[in-house]
């Protein structure tokens, strides 16, 4: 069988998504491992079954020991802080994460501290974390090599800023060592805008770049050490140690006369980062990284091809770009539910020019304990972010605004494309279910009833008010972010947005139903009411982050309440709820 490390590489994919199962979904997780054993029989030589088998088992057991531990309720543990922030603090405790809760100033980030407290188990599959750690007392904290990287990564950056200034710094930064804790959300929202996002975080394209510059300089064994030590500098990042695994694998195939497979070495970087990282399978930079990959192996020559007439630098600049997305854009559709409509403009023009500051980021890098030497390497990096700021700025001008693409239409734009390859292969009657679910799509954003909607937002809160193709949203503050804005629109339909911050607000729906929405005074104040205007009676109203209403008749899936003043009232959290009026009754559906 050709590629049998694809097959194995899948079985560990399979074993972590039923190990995430196994404990709250255990018949689904028994129907996926005996449908993939099933479809493996029938299309696996027999041989080959047994290993597939042990690959599986290994990564169902190695997710389940991972997340799996022995902690007892007060502890005194060792741990490496590897983020920290106002909100919250990540660290590494045995090789798996762990939140920590507490106040831990003396500790910074990189540094080992020794620390008493209290862990509550409370597994995230998505973030890796087994739990919070509540910290009682700081034992005491402990440098080592990684600590010095951490530290003298923020000793760059102040020498960086000495000769750039502090924007240009953070993103020679962001860009050549991933580092984007000091990038400004503007600068974050624009490389997204453009499609380019994954330049300031450190990707398979940097170790690409480091290693042809490392080559150019040393052999074959100092240009991979130095690749790990860039890997370990960098935060060791899916992509990169990906990257550093597919680049050893090339070059030593060369060296022993072997022809080089993508799609296995590939699939041997996988295995290794899973045995490892199990919970990297619900890891977006991860996944993202192995799926561009993948569509550049799979298509990058087809597309090439198609384009020969253009010149070769943009030939190759589009064919990537669209390559990537071939693969990758459906999952971006479903986790990140946004597109950029100006990645191609933006990789064709502006990643030549992070290539080159990625090389010129590590020299300097290298350079920085002679600051004479430092001090010459900044003068081009200043041209080239000057060049870099100028060229953004007239993308951002010409480039469409962000993409926000509702579920329903991810699900229906993955439904046209399935429809298209059928109608390739001459299914012409697919057109009918294409029609079909479009006009699914219209009845679903087309309200019959008035609907009313609680919704957490970045500076405050609002209520979505739809009816028919009408939906309002008024919030607690003024949004004039166009980002927000547009991401808002994109995600729930907004076509008018208005804010109680000064006033009040009467929304009159269906001729019948005054929505009041009272200027706000805080949290505490009610915050909505809906009144039938025919019989003068509130049929429910949200106050101090609950909704209150009187009577209930309830059902499996949802509650039908009509008022009653001589019914006590109930009161429900406002989060996950939504509210239809019909028939002079309001509707609680549990989303």
């Amino acid at each position: 069988m050709e590629r049998p490390l694809v097959y194995l590489f899948v079985s560990i994919i399979i074993g972590d998504l039923c190990g995430i199962l196994f404990q709250d979904f255990l018949i689904i997780d028994v129907a996926i491992a005996a449908s993939f054993f099933i479809f493996m029989f029938i299309i696996s030589q027999k041989k080959l079954l047994f290993f597939e088998l042990c690959f599986f088992l290994i990564g169902f057991f190695s997710l389940l020991l991972y997340f799996h531990s022995n902690l007892r309720v007060q502890s005194t543990i060792n741990v490496r802080v590897i983020n920290k922030n106002k909100y919250y603090t990540t660290a590494s405790y045995i090789g798996r994460k762990i939140n920590i809760r507490g106040n831990l100033p003396q500790v910074n980030i990189g540094e080992n501290a020794n620390i008493k407290g209290y862990f509550n188990k409370n597994i995230d599959y998505e973030y890796g974390t087994i739990g919070d750690f509540k910290v009682v007392k700081v034992n005491g904290k402990s440098h080592d090599l990684l600590t010095k990287m951490y530290f003298y990564k923020q000793e760059l950056f102040k020498k960086f800023d000495d000769e750039l200034g502090k924007d240009f710094s953070s993103k020679i930064m962001a860009v050549a060592f991933g580092d984007s804790s000091e990038l400004s959300q503007n600068d974050k929202d624009n490389f997204k805008r453009l499609g380019i996002v994954y330049a300031i975080c450190v990707s398979g394209l940097h170790m690409l770049i480091v290693f042809k510059t490392l080559q150019l300089c040393f052999n074959l064994e100092i240009s991979i050490l130095m690749g790990i030590f860039y890997t370990l500098f960098t935060g060791c990042q899916p992509a990169t140690v990906r990257a550093l695994i597919m680049i050893i694998v090339l070059k030593y195939s060369k060296k022993i006369n072997k022809n080089y497979d993508v799609y296995s070495a590939l699939s041997l970087a996988g295995m290794i980062l899973l045995l490892f990282r199990p919970y990297y399978i619900l890891d977006i930079g991860f996944m993202l990284s192995f799926l561009s990959t993948f569509g550049i192996a799979l298509f990058y020559k087809k597309i090439s091809r198609f384009f020969y007439k253009l010149p070769k630098k943009i030939n190759e600049s589009l064919s990537i770009s669209l390559s990537v997305q071939s693969i990758s854009m459906p999952y971006v559709l479903f986790t990140i539910k946004n597109f950029s409509l100006g990645f191609a403009l933006g990789n064709i023009v502006l990643i030549p020019m992070f290539s080159l500051l990625v090389a010129l980021g590590n020299v300097a890098l290298i350079f920085s304990f002679f600051k004479p030497l430092f001090k010459i390497i900044c003068i081009p990096i200043y041209v080239v972010l000057t060049a870099l700021n100028g060229a953004s700025n007239i993308l951002l001008n010409i480039t469409p605004k962000m993409l926000y693409i509702p579920l329903i239409d991810t699900i229906f734009i993955m439904y046209l494309y399935f429809c298209y390859i059928l109608a390739r292969k001459g299914y012409r009657n697919v057109k009918y279910g294409a029609i079909l679910f479009f006009s699914l799509i219209l009845i679903n954003t087309y309200s019959f009833t008035p609907k009313i909607s609680y919704l957490d937002l970045k500076s405050g809160y609002g209520f979505i008010l739809r009816y028919k193709f009408n939906t309002i949203l008024i919030s607690n503050y003024e949004i004039i972010n166009n980002d927000e804005k547009e991401e808002l629109q994109g995600r729930f339909c907004v076509n008018k947005f208005v804010t109680n911050k000064n006033f009040n607000y009467n929304i009159l729906m269906k001729n019948r139903y005054l929505v009041y929405i009272p200027k706000y005074q805080g949290d505490k104040k009610v915050m909505l009411k809906v009144k039938d205007m025919a019989t003068k009676r509130n049929m429910v109203y949200f106050y101090d982050g609950t909704v209150r209403y009187y009577g209930i008749n309830s059902t499996e899936n949802y509650d039908i309440i009509k008022e009653d003043d001589n019914i006590k009232a109930i009161d429900l959290p406002v989060d996950n709820l939504d509210f239809d009026v019909i028939n002079n009754k309001v509707v609680v559906i549990k989303k």
